[in-house]
């Protein structure tokens, strides 16, 4: 779950602003559990291009 990833990422602080880079390791691992979890092929890295495009325009 997205809460797994964040523990997993040191990142449940709420005070805590995210980077580029470590949006893109948790949007990666949040895909790979799920591909894992679900046992279905996602081409994780075009989703996780998609997520973090669509993130941006979002909050640019």
């Amino acid at each position: 779950s997205v809460v797994d990833v964040f523990r997993e990422q040191e990142l449940q602080h709420a005070e805590h602003v995210m980077d580029v880079v470590e949006v893109i390791h948790a949007l990666t691992s949040l895909y790979e559990k799920l591909e894992e979890e679900r046992s279905v092929l996602i081409n994780i890295p075009l989703c996780v291009d998609m997520c973090l495009n669509w993130l941006l325009n979002v909050y640019d």
